[in-house]
């Protein structure tokens, strides 16, 4: 993974420090760092990869069936999606928090992905895929921000995984973040593994959480 910096200064909760010892019972091993200062790894993002898979069209991630066109998601549970787990909003889908929400209705006819609907004129090459992933990390690692305790980077790598599946929201709204400020680690990886989606998944981002 990616390496954590050394913040200078003597360890605290704004450098680079080692977990256990005089630092509290119950905080996993490993080194520590400012959130703010940590992006996913590259083993991070290559977890992510594997566990949302790749299409190069646009396809209902409800159903997993591509779209031949707009009308096929109307009725669906399910949203647009391409890419990396990338989902395709109106502009309008965006409440006034920024946080998304499906509408009943609207026009998708300006929609920039509509060449890439089953049939379309276009497929993602795998360079747009990537760039798109890059934006798309970037958007879900914003809850980093909020973060006033020191974690590793496999906590931050499993919180990562956590919003870009459950959403950015995902970490304040279920806990984590709270328990992380309070010190309490293990309460952290209890929110992880009880959070919204895939159980398995839940517990794979709760073990990877207090991995050394």
């Amino acid at each position: 993974g990616e390496k954590l910096k050394q913040q200078g200064g003597e360890a605290g909760e704004g450098a680079l420090d080692k977990g256990g010892g005089s630092s509290g019972p119950g905080r996993p091993g490993g080194e520590y760092a400012e959130a703010s200062t940590l992006s996913i790894s590259n083993d991070g993002l290559q977890n992510i990869k594997r566990e949302e898979g790749y299409r190069d069209k646009v396809y209902d991630d409800a159903t997993g069936r591509h779209i031949d066109s707009w009308d096929d998601i109307t009725n669906s549970s399910g949203h647009p999606t391409i890419g990396v787990g990338h989902l395709i909003y109106r502009k309008e889908d965006r409440n006034s928090s920024g946080a998304a929400a499906k509408r009943e209705s609207g026009d998708w006819s300006d929609e920039k992905w509509g060449d890439y609907l089953e049939g379309g004129s276009k497929t993602m090459s795998e360079t747009e895929v990537e760039e798109l992933l890059a934006q798309d990390i970037e958007s879900h690692t914003r809850w980093k921000e909020d973060i006033t305790k020191p974690i590793t980077q496999n906590m931050f790598d499993a919180i990562a995984d956590f919003a870009f599946n459950a959403g950015n929201a995902a970490p304040e709204r279920d806990g984590v973040i709270g328990a992380i400020n309070d010190g309490n680690y293990n309460a952290a990886a209890t929110a992880l593994r009880n959070g919204p989606g895939n159980p398995e998944r839940r517990r794979k981002n709760a073990e990877k959480f207090l991995e050394d």
